[in-house]
């Protein structure tokens, strides 16, 4: 299945009113620089807008031709947003910032293979900044303080125990993969394992759950290997045109214990700190980014790889006096192995994006810290501060007068502030996925198609027919709801070759169709009852759970516990092999089905 990027391009810039003059340049530039002019080039310009806003003044991007003191080309929206000094133009119309958002970022995070060049360079990256963190010293009294201040105000997290944390929180496996399964189900089966050493009641001992911390035989062996079995293995998965995002897939006998520390931590210190330390609910964050980008009154902080930033010595100070904690801790695994070398590398951080404990750990870091330093700056109770500082993964929000203390103080514990998506001067806020100006939504749509193997071929974008329309209709609903008709209609037209006429549908209906915002009206039978219509719904394949764990997996902890509950694994059979990383379990077939009308507005 494949479509022209070209074409998309040319309904996409009807869509946002793009002028013919810089469409017929963009065309042009495709034509002859091919998919990189969508992916690189025009993101760039974007970007370099956001931080001229920051700036308060056009920083003039390279990568566009320009005359004079602005581009020459995308003066539609430019002159909207810039006066012809080049600077901010007040209370000017956040749709101009949407439409041109929207036309360079559409294709920023399509989810295409990468090629050798860049996924060396990102093993390289990946290897820089964690080897940064042995050396930079740990500045050890304000590590201690942090440690005082985690003892004093998190009372229920720091005197836990590990069988606290075990019996109120079970080991399980997160959603995603995880390494050396096979070793399980081969020497004793999946489900006697799970059976014998997850679902047991725990009482006051830990001991029954001793075995998920053995040692164990990582998978894949690195090609340099010195007979240390305690390592994990580092992915390549899509990010954006950048290059890809960094994890680590963790071994399923360490996982399971990192899930029940990562549940415990992230509830308690979520009580603890009155809801400011977040993993549930983004929408307080985006909330707070909505308003201060008509008020100015906090400002947001982003981080440079925060999860890759975060040091175990610091995080074992931390917990010190904290044995319950310090214990799994203890159990992370201290060494990878690299995904292009293939050989062992040992660990600086406390693990990568993948682990239990990656988040709860880092989102406890960066409170504690910013907190402590408006102790110090403002003189004032440690819980007023604390209130100051809402946190959400590396998603920071704190009061905008406080920006230059709370990003000083970061620094303090090895953590490096991206200035390039931290916003505190201008009126565009940004924050767990939404992106405000002076109060209105900027936030582009993208097309990312991450579970259908898109790749380029001349003009095209290929992809897994399946998948892809799955994929492709839920991303029209989007466009749909942003307006962006004219783009949706090119994809319906493509879906209906394949699956035939598609009917209307509305809200979270789970069948095919064309989305409608309006509650699409169906014609009643003689008999009153809804008309019954042929349509195509995904549905999960049937899979032997014998050979396959996710599928058990996915039973087991399925809340209705039906036989065949895997409403969390959709899209086509992935291969991750052009990142040379992960096969997803991801499995479903297209069914026409006769169901009713009704069905369909659900």
């Amino acid at each position: 299945m494949e479509i022209d990027y070209v074409r998309i391009f040319s309904e996409l810039a009807s869509d946002v009113d793009l002028d013919p003059f810089t469409l017929k340049y963009c065309i042009n530039r495709i034509k002859s620089e091919g998919f990189k002019f969508l992916s690189v080039t025009l993101p760039q310009l974007s970007k370099a807008v956001l931080h001229s806003l920051e700036l308060g003044y056009f920083e003039r991007p390279t990568s566009i031709a320009w005359k004079g003191k602005s581009l020459r080309y995308f003066s539609k929206f430019l002159n909207v947003i810039f006066d012809r000094n080049g600077l901010v133009v007040e209370d000017f119309d956040p749709t101009a910032l949407w439409q041109l958002r929207q036309i360079c970022e559409y294709f920023y995070k399509l989810a295409v293979p990468f090629d050798e060049e860049v996924l060396d360079t990102a093993e390289d990256d990946f290897i820089k900044v964690d080897s940064a963190l042995a050396s930079v010293p740990i500045d050890r009294d304000w590590v201690d303080q942090l440690r005082k201040d985690f003892e004093t105000h998190h009372k229920l997290s720091s005197r836990a125990s590990v069988s606290d944390i075990m019996s109120r929180s079970k080991p399980r496996p997160g959603s995603g993969t995880y390494a050396d399964y096979h070793s399980w189900t081969n020497k004793f089966g999946l489900e006697w394992f799970m059976r014998k050493e997850v679902t047991p009641t725990i009482n006051v001992e830990y001991k029954p759950y001793n075995g998920f911390f053995r040692p164990y035989k990582g998978a894949p062996v690195p090609e340099v290997y010195t007979g240390d079995t305690d390592f994990s293995e580092v992915l390549f998965v899509p990010k954006d045109s950048r290059g890809p995002r960094t994890i680590v897939r963790e071994p399923f006998n360490r996982l399971c214990g990192q899930m029940a520390f990562n549940s415990y931590l992230a509830t308690s210190i979520n009580r603890s700190s009155h809801g400011r330390i977040n993993f549930d609910d983004q929408s307080v964050n985006k909330k707070l980014a909505e308003s201060s980008s008509v008020d100015r009154k906090y400002a947001t902080i982003d981080l440079k790889n925060a999860s890759d930033s975060v040091d175990s010595n610091i995080i074992r100070h931390i917990f010190r006096h904290s044995s319950g904690l310090l214990w799994f801790v203890n159990q992370r695994s201290k060494a990878c192995t690299l995904p292009r070398s293939k050989r062992l590398y040992s660990l600086n951080k406390l693990a990568g994006m993948g682990s239990g404990l990656t988040f709860p750990c880092m989102s406890l870091l960066i409170h504690l810290t910013i907190t402590r330093a408006f102790v110090n700056h403002l003189g004032c109770t440690y819980e007023f501060a604390k209130r100051l500082v809402y946190v959400y993964g590396d998603d920071i929000i704190i009061p905008t007068h406080l920006y230059g203390v709370a990003t000083r103080a970061l620094t303090r514990v090895k953590l490096n502030v991206n200035a390039d998506k931290s916003f505190f001067r201008s009126h565009f806020r940004e924050s767990c996925g939404g992106d405000y100006y002076n109060g209105q939504e900027v936030n582009p749509v993208r097309i990312k198609l991450a579970s259908s193997n898109p790749k380029i071929c001349g003009f095209k974008i290929r992809f897994d027919r399946t998948a892809g329309i799955v994929q492709l209709e839920r991303h029209c609903r989007e466009l749909v709801k942003n307006g962006m008709l004219s783009t949706a209609e090119l994809y319906y037209s493509l879906i209906e070759k394949f699956v035939g006429s598609l009917p209307k549908v509305s809200g979270e209906s789970p069948v095919l169709g064309r989305y409608s915002i309006m509650t699409p009206k169906y014609a009643e039978t003689i008999s009153g009852m809804y008309e019954e219509i042929r349509c195509i719904i995904p549905a999960a394949k049937k899979i032997v759970a014998d050979i396959d764990p996710f599928v058990f997996l996915g039973r087991f902890f399925s809340r209705n516990n039906e036989k065949n509950s895997l409403s969390w694994l959709h899209g086509d059979n992935i291969s991750g092999s052009h990142y040379g990383t992960v096969s997803v379990p991801y499995r479903i077939q297209l069914r026409r089905h006769r169901v009713s009308a009704f069905r369909c507005m659900s």
